[in-house]
């Protein structure tokens, strides 16, 4: 409490002492991550940066090539979404034959 009393002279300094004390107070905000969640976390953002390259990559491709055929797994459109930040579900196979088996 502070009072102009003479009498609470101590208890008033206390309580100022107090004050500038909790005025200084610093807090930090973390965001709580488990292991898994980072590291995904992490990943998609390599994953955008990788993104952006390519399209800029393919940007300097000449116009007669053909970069979007039906065995292109990393389509401009795939890109752009993974840019944009979209869950994309890529069909790792696409365009891969399947092993043959043997007759024996």
């Amino acid at each position: 409490c502070v009072s102009p009393s003479g009498s609470n002279t101590e208890e008033t300094l206390n309580t100022l002492r107090y004050a500038n004390r909790a005025k200084n107070i610093q807090n930090k905000a973390v965001v709580n991550m488990d292991a898994g969640s980072k590291m995904i976390s992490e990943l998609r953002d390599n994953m955008k940066a990788m993104a952006v390259d390519f399209l800029r990559v393919r940007g300097l491709c000449d116009d007669s090539i053909v970069l979007d055929g039906p065995d292109t797994v990393f389509t401009e459109a795939v890109l752009l979404a993974l840019i944009g930040g979209s869950d994309v579900k890529i069909d790792l196979k696409k365009g891969k034959k399947s092993p043959k088996k043997e007759a024996g």
